[in-house]
């Protein structure tokens, strides 16, 4: 659950569409419901009681339910002996017994769930037919033998003579006509959770209500293979769509039960013409029903002509989450070790300029820790990506070890040195997990070429870059440096945090040494994360946690940073006078969206630093030059609160919005 809104169990909920799509189990077995938030297990179990017990659960497990599913399954099958016990989901690896983590379990299910949960309820039940289905006997039998011939499946066996503990029944078959899947919204199985929305809320939920947001599937499947994911590979790079008529009555359903977000389950949403025709048709289920609100969509790789044109649609109906560019590294050797292409940087310039002039918001995603990525091939690809026009939106991720990848193959980490550590799962801005059930994730630390003093200082490094250039902080003293001086913005942050860590007792040094807390700590296996109550009970990752508290004291931050960029310009000799120095400062600082914004600015000018900045985002740069001019800048809204702020302008807005002022009117007073 993050703060007020919660997903609402769509993989189980296909499970149960599709089980209960079939005349003979819909007539031997009662659903009862699901379990899809942490409430403490003894209520589950009580509420299991309650209802009469139960004879199979299902359990559908990725990185962010697992030790949770792990207990629950324990418990269950502590009160329930005689129960069958189902696993799938992502987070299941195959390469070992997967009965060493799941002892409670009796199947784990591999691939695609819908047939072979349906296949293993049958097999449970033992189905015998007289009459068409008016008769059907119950066996209710757990013996490896009855699930053989389900492919897909591992199946505890607990006979002496099997040493292993275990059989498997061969590779699991991909479900290739989606047609046969129906719609777990459409058939009613979320019904009893969400209640009546269609008559109960006029705008949406209201204060104390749950925010049910909803994951949309038109596809399955990705022709990619990179190493570090579990989308390709799961999906052995087999490309299937779901029937438009199905996704139309989908988004209708959304609109009548006032659904406000929308989460494409797409690997490269954009790739064929009818991700286009499903973007007008949320456009247009927004204009009869003001519902969804939001969408956001993992566009395709390669962006194209169809992406631009989702990404306007969704932009100029007020819908756009930002449009994704993804790279994840910028190292050619490194991409060859992970099976990742990506776009030209040609193209990416094209494509920033384009998607600049029409006002939406890109965001590019990095990966730093990658097998055969070093700390300067890492601030080689930063300084490749900003030169480019990347600016903002830049979000840089830790390096996971996810099952059923590449990376978890244990030839794999050999060859390229991999060390991880387990640590607890960062589950940015949700709240922080109160039950006894601490998720993890492990996190590549070390490798062949990047040896773990090294990543410290590349996790400093991005740190650096993503609180003060992409949220914005330092970021057009770090422009007007490159393009005045030719330094490097490598260089330009890398010399801020040297500077930080000579002024540690400066407002930015204290919070240089909190990243630097966090950073031993995620090393020894504590919190990547952080919570301050006053931007709400949620956790941050350290830049946006980093932003938040330096924007409530900008004037400090204003003074320190017009400190730091006078030594580091008087160090290159270059002449700075006092007036350029305090223009650039005060556009720097104001240009910022701040939490208290309210009636807005007017700023005095002595240099063209508006139309200079702009020119240098639009790829066409113009001249510094003096020119007194007076700066208009009105915030486009206010925030009541600091929270509010936190959570609308960061957490909400970072994919989706800019962090600098957009309404902006120069008068020349010459």
């Amino acid at each position: 659950m993050y703060g007020s809104s919660l997903f609402l169990p769509y993989s189980v909920g296909c499970l149960e569409a599709y089980a209960r799509s079939q005349k003979d189990i819909e007539l031997v077995f009662e659903f009862k419901g699901y379990i899809y938030r942490r409430e403490p297990i003894v209520n589950v179990i009580n509420r299991i009681k309650q209802s009469g017990g139960v004879d199979v659960l299902g359990i559908s497990c990725y990185i962010w339910n697992e030790q949770y599913s792990r207990a629950l399954a324990d418990a269950v099958h502590s009160r329930y002996p005689r129960s069958l016990i189902v696993i799938g989901g992502p987070q299941i690896t195959t390469r070992e017994n997967p009965f060493l983590t799941w002892g409670s379990a009796d199947i784990v299910v591999r691939g695609e769930g819908e047939y072979t949960f349906a296949a293993i309820l049958r097999a449970y039940a033992g189905f015998r037919y007289d009459n068409q289905y008016q008769t059907t006997v119950f066996h209710g039998d757990r013996t490896c033998g009855t699930y053989g011939a389900i492919s897909g499946l591992a199946i505890q066996d607990r006979r002496p003579d099997n040493q292993s503990g275990y059989i498997t029944t061969g590779e699991p078959e991909r479900i290739t006509d989606l047609s046969t899947l129906p719609s777990p919204y459409l058939t009613g199985c979320f019904d009893e959770i969400i209640g009546d929305t269609t008559t109960k809320w006029k705008k949406g939920p209201q204060p104390g209500e749950i925010d049910y947001q909803v994951s949309f599937e038109s596809d399955r499947g990705c022709m990619y293979s990179c190493s570090f994911c579990q989308w390709g590979p799961q999906a052995l790079a087999k490309f299937y769509q779901f029937p438009m008529e199905r996704v139309i009555a989908e988004m209708q359903w959304c609109g009548e039960h006032k659904i406000r977000y929308v989460y494409g389950c797409h690997a490269n949403f954009g790739i064929v013409k009818q991700d286009l025709d499903i973007a007008y048709l949320l456009v247009e289920t927004k204009k009869i029903y003001d519902f969804p609100k939001e969408a956001r969509f993992c566009t395709a790789k390669n962006s194209n002509d169809r992406v631009f044109e989702i990404s306007k649609l969704l932009n100029e109906a007020g819908m756009s989450k930002g449009a994704t560019l993804s790279f994840q590294s910028m190292d050619a050797h490194t991409l060859k070790l992970i099976k990742r292409t990506n776009m030209k940087i040609d193209d990416l310039r094209k494509h920033l300029k384009r998607y600049y002039e029409h006002g939406i918001v890109t965001y590019t995603e990095l990966i730093m820790g990658l097998p055969g990525e070093t700390l300067e091939s890492f601030r080689a690809g930063i300084d490749t990506l900003l030169d480019a026009g990347k600016h903002e939106g830049l979000n840089i991720y830790l390096c996971q070890v996810l099952p059923q990848t590449d990376f978890d193959d244990q030839a794999y980490q050999e060859a390229h040195e991999i060390v991880a550590r387990r640590s607890p799962l960062l589950m940015q801005h949700s709240a922080p997990v109160t039950d006894p059930h601490q998720e993890y994730n492990d996190i590549i630390i070390s490798t062949a070429t990047m040896d773990a003093e090294a990543w410290c200082e590349t996790y400093k490094f991005a740190w650096a870059v993503q609180t003060f250039h992409c949220l914005g902080l330092a970021r057009f003293l770090a422009m007007f440096c490159r393009h005045e001086l030719g330094m490097p913005y490598s260089e330009f942050y890398s010399s801020l945090l040297v500077w930080l860590s000579e002024h540690l007792d400066s407002y930015l040094g204290k919070e240089y040494l909190t990243m630097a807390r966090v950073l031993n700590m995620g090393m020894c296996g504590g919190d990547w994360g952080q919570v301050d109550e006053r931007f709400g009970n949620i956790i941050w990752p350290t830049e946006e946690m980093s932003f938040l508290r330096l924007i409530v004291d900008i004037d400090s931050v204003e003074g320190e940073l017009r400190n730091f960029i006078m030594l580091l310009l008087a160090n290159r000799n270059y002449h700075i006078t006092t007036s350029l120095l305090n223009a650039l400062v005060a556009y720097q600082a104001k240009m910022l969206i701040r939490p208290d914004d309210k009636k807005g600015w007017i700023i005095e000018m002595c240099y063209n630093c508006h139309s200079y900045f702009t020119s240098i985002l639009l790829d066409k740069p113009i001249k510094f030059e003096s020119l007194n001019e007076s700066m208009l800048i009105t915030p486009k809204r206010s925030y009541n609160s600091l929270e509010e702020y936190a959570r609308e302008q960061v957490w909400y807005g970072r994919k989706g919005k800019r962090f600098t002022q957009s309404d902006v009117i120069c008068y020349s007073k010459e």
